[in-house]
């Protein structure tokens, strides 16, 4: 099982105890129960050889037990470094906030709090964009996502109106419409 669908499968777990709001014991007999192929066989592996029981083990538990075997610490780590790393490049804004969210998880303690989280967001964004939103002294993610997505549209709208007057200056029609040449 590839780690960040592991992830991503315990997460719609969580989500589905919220709504159901299940107590903790009902949890692991959930999550046990929804176990198919590969994981069903970890965890029945799980179980004799640390003799896990079902009906006093913490949801807690089983997610570190969980995560050691599919999401092991070699490969948060790697994700660490990738965040610490992540600048926006050649993706839009859009895209960025996507591959931020994905891997902020990971880097909790790197990041820390919501200040944290915007300031390392801000420091990937394109130079471009970054130089425009700096100055709003913005602390929060979602002000800096929304800010930075403004600024990003605007850019495009200013370099699509100058690619245009730079193809009317290149190309410049007579009355008649046939093409002059520019000596």
């Amino acid at each position: 099982m590839d780690p960040l669908e592991a992830e991503k499968w315990l997460e719609e777990m969580e989500m589905v105890f919220e709504v159901l709001e299940c107590n903790n014991k009902e949890k692991v007999f959930f999550v046990v129960y929804q176990l198919k192929g590969n994981a069903r066989d970890w965890w029945k592996a799980e179980r004799m050889t640390h003799e896990q029981d079902v009906t006093t083990m913490s949801l807690n538990k089983f997610k570190d037990l969980f995560y050691d075997n599919y999401f092991p610490t070699s490969t948060r780590q790697q994700k660490e470094v990738e965040i610490l790393k992540l600048e926006q490049g050649s993706m839009t804004v859009s895209e960025y906030r996507a591959k931020f969210l994905e891997l902020a998880k990971f880097a909790g303690r790197w990041i820390g709090d919501e200040v944290g989280k915007t300031r390392k967001f801000k420091m990937g964004l394109q130079p471009r964009i970054r130089q425009i939103v700096v100055p709003f002294h913005l602390n929060n993610f979602s002000g800096m996502v929304e800010k930075s997505l403004l600024i990003e549209r605007e850019l495009n709208i200013t370099k699509l109106i100058e690619d245009e007057q730079t193809m009317k200056q290149s190309f410049p029609i007579t009355s008649q419409g046939s093409f002059l040449s520019r000596n």
